[in-house]
């Protein structure tokens, strides 16, 4: 069995096994692009768009030429036993993947590229957790590209031959695992502003990138990225980062034709692995905190190249590195500064430089064997070396042979002797390190050395060892070297905090200084975001150890920190780290309530140690949230700000309050307080006003509800009493919304509704007395915004030939009632008109008119050409400006008349023609004429079409008397809508500036049904067999779709006739049953046909069956006359078959009969 036939097995199996016991995922559905009853679809695309979410498609092998588009949660893989090619015949993407949850396995995405689209082979678009594993992704423009991502993981994947493999930006949590990528034209796997990101092996296979422009690269905003892969034949670069920070990578790149690896603009990154280059193993340029452990730099090609090189780059640090066989070792720029721990710098054959450095600081601790080349270090522009613990020194003589029994002595400027040391084969310092005698080596201890320079004079001198430190060179005197003789001291550093640490909390910082010597820290200093802090000291001693403390909080976010400690001679500082502060929600104190009545204030101090002003700052009272407003304009929140907010006429009662405050990250809420009221005074409440903002043109509606427990009414009159509005300057009597309503205990609500309020901001409230003591609400406030001015065109006469004088009507319509500040009209490109200045052409329709508010019309009388004209109005109302364009025509409208019809009444079948004729003014050519037929039916209108009609004569290209245009078709019904009835038909035509429709009464045309065959079902024969004397019933279903009876139904015995008569039923629809019931006259055998016909429709025959009929048996008595009975019957039977076979292929020859001609036969 195929592998094909056994998977299909194996999913009918698991199908049955969903369908009998339930599934908790979705459904399989399988496809095939060669078809087949076994699966569902032979179409990719077909089957995603007929999916549920949650369902698994799974595709045989084969080559599936689409574009597809996943927007549903769905797994699609391959069914196995074959590959399954998906390829976007250079016309685009391959797989577009918009929906979240979708899972692509084993699949091989090809030929991606050109138009129309993106050429992306997988374009993840927005969606989160999805998954490409064991998939081959080949020839594309990009293979995987995704934009906002979340969630994505890419593993075990194939790329070959892809401009750019893998690219993904402004993405998080993502997964790159066992991603073999070659042959890519620019570059491999490139990430773009993304966070939380791994690069490395799967459990099968390392992620490796061979044969491109650059390998990984890692730029724009990137954080906390682990990458972990291998890579060889670069053209530029194996490892780019760029402007990001947290980077971890491990690698081995061999055969880099550029640089190896870069880190520009970075910051906190670890590199480790193996560089091998030709031109620069390592580059690193304006960054920070960048740590290399255990990296070997190896150049194949000896005494070219840069080992690593520093620009602008600080605090850079390396344990256990080797750079081998480069032109320069090191080179230090502008500032760099760099401590290497145990560095071997090995020469392929000489080195030019050990390490160039300018401007910069170069830190060795425990270098090894340098080079043998002269000299070792070039220090220029302030530059300095220092060199920690031991230098082996290597004296070799002119020839560059090792010498044995030189001295070496270091003295000062003066000639001072400050220590000797003798080199020597059989020195004991020399045999207890196991040198080969090619290498002589001296161990040179200075003590009671000063701190100043001193030059160094021994024989061909090119290195030096000491066990001190040397800590920088001379740059006005090459050669010389600045030696101390004690070692810096040692740092621990803690930080302690209540956890989670956010912006409110204090920060403990402390460190614990030691210095074997003795030597207490002059620096000592704590650096946060490169901002210097002095450290106190607390307790102890250098020897036992000095401890410093430093305490501070930190706003919220991430935050460097290193230290910076100096004994006087050597600076000491630390690699730095960071450390997140979270938000701090805010603070809400002084809490309190003003009783003045008849107004309550709430007072809150919203403080907030981040800095952070309040997004919300609410009194919930009883329930109901109200936004409180600060006291002034003050944005220290650091210190706080009051915020405030007044009630007004609170009933009596207890009510229950407390504050909550929102800083946009957290919520802060008091505890909760309690007030009580106990005043028998009027109360207002419920001040509003509905909308709350608008334009002049708008009424406000004002409403406001009076409360008295002593059920005194407004002023004392329940009539005439009532509260009063004020608003700006203006106040307005309020009336009762009920004037019926006389309880005011409750509360009885007032209204008033003005409109024309001019623009601006306005505060209101409202006051009421109660005859003794009166009551305001608070301030409220109403928006009346400026309207912008509107602007309306028309222009008389509606149509005109070219240079007719035309009148243009511009309407100013401005709700504030202002007047236009600027009123201009352009037509076309003319230079504008305007109501101001030398081109004044518009008239005011009404020179004393200066009111706007319902609008006021300007006039523009041209004479204008023919053609499309464009108008262009620009007005102001002297602050608010508005536009409006358009255009209107300059012609003659084109006219139009039906000149036939034909047929008046057609069938479905028929073809239907209409012409009319078109005529021009302007001798315009028509731009289109259109025909749309209608149909009103009980369902409603119906509209069918347009269709476009057709000149009748090509070579006739006059308008002017008309050009006659034609449509003709056949008029097949649609559906339900469009079936057969009465149609109108409506003729659209332009000449491209005016349009005019041919629609009349008259119009009318009929549709009739074309006659559908009837059906005959059912036949019946009974009984099939028999003798001439045997009544014989033949009955059949006659039903007729359009419900017509037959004109003829009869049965055809061989060559026998015999008309059918109705039996039962009425409905031709449903079915009427026909039947006859005779004997067969002659014996034999009959072959038993139904047939029927109705109208136009065709002969409708079924056949019943074969029957039997025997000739009627005698019986005499006597045997003896049987013989002679056979001859008999033989002879009259005989002829009969004979005559029936010629019958049946005179039948067979000869051509069919027709309607006639059978009805002809039936007569005879």
């Amino acid at each position: 069995m195929s592998g094909r036939g056994i998977v299909l097995i194996l999913a009918i199996i698991s199908l049955t096994a969903m369908t009998l016991f339930g599934t908790a995922g979705g459904g399989t559905i399988l496809v095939d692009d060669d078809g087949g009853p076994s699966v569902d679809y032979d179409n990719i695309q077909e089957a995603i768009n007929n999916s549920a979410p949650g369902d698994t498609i799974q595709v045989f092998d084969g080559e599936y030429h689409q574009r597809l588009v996943v927007d549903r949660r769905l797994t699609i893989e391959s069914a196995g036993g074959g590959e399954v090619v998906v390829d976007a015949d250079k016309n685009g993407t391959a797989i577009t993947i918009t929906a979240d949850d979708v899972v692509l396995d084993d699949l091989t995405v090809i030929n991606s590229r050109g138009s129309p689209s993106k050429p992306y082979g997988i374009y993840i678009d927005g969606a989160s957790n999805v998954v490409i594993r064991d998939c081959s992704i080949q020839q594309n423009g990009y293979g995987i590209f995704s934009d906002g991502c979340s969630w994505l993981t890419v593993k075990d994947v194939y790329c070959e031959r892809n401009d750019r493999t893998i690219l993904i930006k402004n993405s998080d949590n993502l997964t790159l695992e066992g991603i073999v990528i070659t042959r890519s034209g620019h570059t491999g796997i490139w990430l773009d502003n993304c966070t939380d990101a791994r690069i490395g092996p799967s459990t099968s296979r390392s992620t490796s990138v061979a044969n491109s422009q650059y390998g990984v690269r890692i730029q724009d905003r990137c954080n906390r990225i682990t990458a972990e892969f291998v890579g060889s034949t670069f053209s530029l670069l194996g490892l780019d980062v760029k402007k990001s920070r947290n980077i971890d990578a491990s690698f081995a790149l061999t055969d880099v034709k550029a640089d190896g690896v870069k880190v520009d603009n970075g910051t906190g990154v670890n590199l480790t692995g193996l560089i091998e280059t030709e031109v620069r193993g390592l580059y690193i340029r304006y960054s920070e905190w960048v740590n290399l452990t255990e990296l070997d730099i190896r150049c194949p090609v000896t005494k070219i190249g840069t080992g690593m090189r520093l620009l602008h780059a600080t605090n850079v640090r390396a344990n256990v590195m080797n750079i081998t066989g480069f032109h320069t070792g090191i080179r230090m720029e502008t500032g760099a500064r760099a401590l290497l721990d145990t560095v071997d710098f090995v020469g392929g054959g000489t080195y030019n430089y050990t390490a160039y450095v300018d401007d910069s600081a170069l830190d060795l601790i425990d270098p090894g064997y340098l080079s043998n080349a002269t000299p070792e270090f070039t220090i220029f522009g302030g530059g300095y070396v220092s060199i920690k613990n031991r230098i082996r020194l290597k004296v070799v003589d002119g020839s560059g042979n090792p010498q044995s029994g030189a001295d070496l002595r270091v003295s000062n400027e003066e000639g001072v002797i400050y220590g000797t040391s003798h080199f020597g084969g059989s020195d004991p310092v020399t045999d207890a390190q196991g040198l080969t005698p090619d290498i002589v080596m001296a161990y040179l201890l200075l003590t009671d050395v000063e701190e100043t320079y001193y030059n160094m004079t021994t024989v061909d001198v090119h290195t030096a060892s000491w066990d001190g430190s040397v800590e920088g060179i001379d740059t006005s005197s090459p050669g010389t070297v600045k030696i101390v003789t004690n070692d810096p001291a040692e740092i621990d550093w803690q930080l302690s905090y209540d956890a989670p640490l956010t912006s409110a909390k204090d920060i403990y910082i402390t460190v614990t200084y030691v210095d074997k010597e003795g030597i207490e820290a002059t620096i000592h200093r704590v650096y946060i975001d490169n901002v210097s802090h002095e450290m106190t000291k607390h307790s102890g001693d250098p020897v036992s150890g000095s401890l410093y403390e430093y305490m501070t909080r930190l706003p919220q976010g991430e935050h460097w920190i290193y230290f910076q400690f100096n004994d006087s001679v050597v600076d000491n500082v630390t690699v730095g780290f960071s450390i997140l502060v979270l938000n701090a929600p805010p603070g809400l104190t002084n809490m309190s309530v003003v009783k003045e009545l008849p107004n309550w204030t709430f007072y809150v101090t919203y403080a907030d140690t981040d800095g952070d002003g309040p997004r919300e700052v609410h009194l919930i009272f009883e329930g109901d949230n109200i936004t409180m407003g600060a006291r002034d304009n003050s944005t220290n929140y650091t210190a706080g700000k009051v915020f405030n907010v007044t009630l007004s006429d609170l009933a009596n009662g207890r009510y229950i309050y407390r504050f909550t405050a929102f800083d946009g990250n957290g919520w802060s809420a008091t505890e909760a307080f309690i007030l009580d009221v106990d005043e028998d005074r009027p109360v207002l409440s419920g001040l509003s006003v509905t909308p709350t903002s608008g334009n002049a043109s708008v009424a406000f509606e004002f409403r406001v509800t009076y409360s008295h427990l002593g059920a005194i009414p407004p002023d004392g009159n329940i009539s005439t009493g009532a509260p009063t509005l004020h608003i700006g300057n203006l106040s307005f009597r309020m009336t009762p919304v009920d004037p019926e309503d006389d309880d005011v205990v409750f509360g009885k609500e007032y209204y008033v509704k003005r409109a024309g309020i001019p623009h601006g901001n306005y505060s209101f409230y409202a006051t009421a007395t109660d005859g003794t003591f009166s009551t305001r609400t608070v301030l409220r406030y109403l928006v009346v915004n400026n309207s912008a001015p509107m602007l309306s065109f028309d222009y008389f006469p509606k149509e005109g030939l070219s240079g007719t004088f035309y009148h243009l009507k511009i309407t100013f319509t401005d709700l504030d009632d202002d007047m236009p500040g600027s009123l201009t009209v352009t037509v076309d490109t003319s230079n504008p008109y305007s109501i101001h200045g030398d081109r004044n052409l518009l008239a005011e329709d009404d020179y004393g008119d200066t009111s706007t508010f319902n609008g006021k019309v300007y006039w523009l009388n041209q004479t204008f050409y023919h053609g499309l004209r464009r108008y262009t109005i620009r007005a102001d109302d002297g602050d608010l400006s508005t536009n409006l364009t358009g255009n209107f025509p300059v012609d003659m409208r084109p006219q139009g008349v039906v000149v036939s019809r034909w047929p008046q009444t057609l069938t479905e079948e028929d073809s239907l023609k209409i012409v009319c004729q078109y005529i021009d003014g302007d001798n315009d050519r028509p731009e289109f004429i259109n025909i749309t037929f209608t149909r009103t039916n009980d369902t409603g209108t119906y509209d069918y079409g347009p269709f476009e009609m057709s000149e009748v004569d090509g070579k006739d290209d006059s308008y002017w008397d008309g050009k006659e245009y034609a449509y003709s078709g056949e008029f097949k019904a649609q559906d339900d809508r469009f079936g057969p009835g009465a149609y109108t038909f409506r003729i659209t035509m332009s000449d491209g500036y005016l349009t005019t429709v041919l629609e009349e009464p008259e119009f009318i045309f009929y549709v009739q049904p074309a006659d559908r065959n009837p059906e005959l079902l059912d036949p019946t024969v009974s009984p099939l067999g028999g003798n001439t004397d045997t009544p014989i019933t033949f009955r059949v279903t006659y039903r007729d779709p359009d419900g017509d009876p037959p004109d003829v139904i009869y049965i055809l015995a061989n060559l026998n006739r015999t008309n059918l008569q109705k039996i039962s039923g009425d409905d031709y629809t449903e079915g009427v049953i026909y039947g006859v019931t005779v004997p067969m006259v002659y014996p034999g055998e009959y072959t038993i046909q139904f047939a029927a016909r109705s109208g136009s429709s065709d002969l409708v025959k079924v056949t019943a069956g074969v029957l039997e009929i025997q000739e009627e048996k005698v019986d005499t008595g006597e045997d003896k006359g049987s013989d002679f009975m056979l001859i008999i019957v033989a002879a009259a039977v005989i002829p009969i078959v004979v005559a029936v076979v010629l019958g049946l292929i005179f039948r067979r020859t000869r051509p069919s009969k027709t309607v006639e001609e059978e009805e002809e036969e039936e007569e005879e």
